[in-house]
């Protein structure tokens, strides 16, 4: 039996590549990215003229006057991790708290992460049951951003178990490969 570290860590990271590059690509398709307020509607302020490395998304920010601002790609993927680790609904305001209010970086992470929601909510393994060797079958309700432990529901009792002691069974490995290498 393999471990849940075993299994999730490198698939996690093999789709948050995926999903990066497919952020990459929907902001050269788009070109200009509309704010939009907490009910989802567009602003006249708007992300455009970005330019796309390796290590950086660099845009400006477009509401009345031009300002020149960045997003790392190490931020993008942290929080491409956080979304992927969370059932919590994702709004511009955890990011805002994630990454520092005193900076422009967690609106534009926010709308980045918001292109692809779907496939996020989608891919990720939050809240699907999986079979513990000791405890049953539950289902697991967090994973920790910066540890790799998990939180793990069975019945009515929640534990925060590690991933390097948590064995899967052989069929609820390749059901977590599947859904997020695909």
């Amino acid at each position: 039996m393999k471990t849940l570290s075993e299994i999730y860590l490198p698939a996690e990271l093999q789709l948050i590549n995926h999903l990066f590059d497919r952020i990459k690509n929907e902001i050269r398709e788009k070109k200009k990215i509309a704010y939009v307020e907490s009910e989802k509607n567009p602003t006249e302020e708007f992300l455009e003229y970005f330019m796309i490395t390796d290590e950086l998304i660099s845009f400006n920010k477009r509401s009345g006057n031009k300002n020149k601002c960045a997003v790392k790609a190490k931020e993008l993927r942290d929080a491409l991790k956080y979304s992927l680790r969370t059932d919590e609904e994702l709004t511009r305001q955890k990011f805002n708290k994630l990454f520092g209010t005193a900076n422009f970086v967690g609106t534009a992470l926010y709308l980045f992460i918001d292109m692809i929601k779907e496939e996020i909510a989608n891919r990720r393994i939050v809240g699907h049951e999986l079979t513990h060797q000791v405890f049953g079958v539950g289902t697991i309700t967090k994973i920790e951003i910066q540890n790799e432990f998990v939180w793990f529901k069975y019945g009515e009792e929640s534990k925060r178990l590690s991933m390097g002691h948590f064995n899967i069974a052989k069929d609820d490995q390749e059901k977590m490969v599947s859904l997020l290498i695909g």
